[in-house]
């Protein structure tokens, strides 16, 4: 998350600067600080949700392992994406771009916790409900791609 600091580009000020200059340019920078948040605090929600997934989890295997590295692929896009958005918002492939990379963030979250469920990687004290709940997500999107 933070080299999402990167992406904010200095404006080339020309020496001697003045205070208002920089101020000026810092304001042109609007857009970019808009976006640099929007991605922290969705990169954030979903590392807290990552760790409070991993919080009912009471041992991993492989598979789990890859599963959360697929997640975290489309998670390491939401940068670029809602910089996409941010330009191209207009447009409806940015949109459509990012609206599908949600759904693989929520479908491999979910499946996470399916699997680990299903391979009795879980806490017996879990709850049990959020379970049910991550498995009927996955059973309906597994039963719309058979319809």
């Amino acid at each position: 998350m933070t080299l999402l600091v990167l992406s904010l580009k200095i404006p080339n000020i020309p020496y001697p600067s003045i205070d208002t200059q920089i101020l000026n340019s810092l304001l042109l920078m609007g857009h970019q600080f808009l976006i640099y948040f929007i991605s922290f605090f969705l990169l954030a929600s979903f590392w807290r949700v990552n760790h409070a997934q991993f919080y009912f989890i009471k041992k991993t295997d492989q598979a789990l392992l890859w599963i959360n590295i697929a997640w975290l692929s489309f998670i390491a896009l939401i940068p670029i994406l809602t910089n996409l958005i941010g330009i191209y918002g207009y447009i409806k492939v940015p949109l459509i771009i990012f609206d599908l990379n949600i759904f693989f963030i929520s479908f491999l979250f979910n499946l996470n916790c399916y699997y680990a469920d299903k391979k009795e990687l879980i806490y017996l004290d879990a709850d049990r409900n959020m379970i049910r709940f991550r498995e009927n997500i996955i059973s309906l999107s597994l039963n719309c791609n058979g319809h």
